[in-house]
């Protein structure tokens, strides 16, 4: 049966050869990406960011790494580990896992926020993975919850448990294309605890795909915290700046 299987695996490579998941073009030996594509992933994960937004970081920031904006702004969170910016190659990455059936990339993913969250001084922390919920509504149109699945793995990676603690409460419009005001009144309390589930003093780290104007990570950390929450991080895999969500982008 063993040989079955691989004379199987060998006919369909043949069938339908790999091809890189970002452009298209054959993959290195053994990978998703092309060559191209993995050394301009490697570029962008390199790339200095906000450790408590997730977003890119210039020249100005302050002597804890802060950009402006957190520099001005409360959030509810404590910090965020990104992969990369919204930008190519990751973009087409993320678009192909959500929208083109391409679940099996979740394991890539996982191992590429792993490996951001490493880098970080809280990581070590974390004692459960929540992922940001999406409503029952649309789980049933869409069929696949790509966040639930990179959590299940990040969780399994972690050694600590994938906790569903969180719920959509209101069907709200995507924030696709909306203002950031807009965004922080189109997710207020749209998300709420499960009964009977305790956070109290708890590290929870969140898991989201993208995280544009943090309206949503903000509002799922608000509720954690009232809820006794001792800290609340956020692990995406791309951080898209607020010029994307206006033109629709992210």
């Amino acid at each position: 049966m063993a040989l079955l299987g691989t004379a199987i695996e060998a006919l369909g490579r043949t069938i339908f050869p790999p091809v890189c998941v970002a452009c298209g073009r054959p993959p290195c030996e053994g990978g998703h990406l092309c060559c191209d594509c993995g050394a301009a992933l490697d570029l962008l994960r390199a790339a200095p960011a906000c450790p408590r937004c997730g977003s890119s970081s210039g020249p100005h920031i302050s002597a804890e790494g802060l950009c402006g904006r957190c520099r001005a702004s409360s959030f509810c969170f404590d910090g965020t580990a990104r992969v990369a910016p919204y930008v190519d190659p990751m973009m087409q990455m993320l678009r192909r896992y959500k929208y083109r059936g391409s679940e099996y990339l979740d394991s890539c993913l996982a191992d590429l926020m792993i490996r951001s969250l490493e880098q970080t001084m809280w990581h070590k922390d974390i004692e459960a993975v929540v992922p940001v919920p999406s409503h029952w509504m649309r789980r049933i149109t869409e069929g696949f919850h790509p966040v639930m699945a990179l959590a299940t793995q990040i969780g399994r990676r972690l050694n600590v448990p994938c906790l569903s603690v969180m719920r959509r409460v209101r069907f709200e419009r995507h924030q696709i294309g909306l203002s950031l005001s807009d965004r922080i009144r189109n997710v207020q309390g749209a998300f709420a605890l499960r009964s009977g589930v305790c956070v109290q003093d708890a590290c929870i780290c969140v898991v989201d795909d993208v995280m544009t104007s943090g309206a949503t990570l903000n509002e799922v950390a608000k509720v954690l915290k009232q809820a006794g929450a001792r800290s609340v991080y956020n692990l995406v895999l791309a951080r898209a700046g607020q010029e994307q969500a206006t033109l629709g982008i992210a």
